[in-house]
């Protein structure tokens, strides 16, 4: 697996290694990242004083609908039409049963 981080961002980064380089990413980040994922609304505003891209990141990794998805296309990690691929393997496996 080979991650591209050419076009991402540094918080878009951090949430590509959170979710595929859990145990990698440097003590500060490591922390940073999981006080991110466990944060209520009032906390995440908080810490976005502070990581505003990353809290941002976050928040639409936990509420914006294809947000993860669109990241790992970015990344290289998913192919542009991996729902098309998706479809067609689940078509295929009905087909077959």
């Amino acid at each position: 697996m080979t991650i591209n981080y050419e076009n991402l961002t540094k918080a878009e980064s951090l949430i590509i290694d959170w979710q595929y380089n859990r145990g990698k990413l440097g003590s500060f980040q490591e922390s940073l990242v999981n006080a991110l994922s466990i944060a209520d609304s009032a906390n995440l505003n908080r810490l976005k004083k502070g990581f505003p891209e990353e809290a941002e990141a976050m928040h639409n990794f936990h509420h914006k609908s294809g947000y993860f998805a669109a990241l790992e296309v970015k990344a290289g990690l998913l192919a542009p039409d991996w729902e098309d691929q998706y479809k067609a393997r689940q078509l295929k496996i009905k087909a077959e049963a």
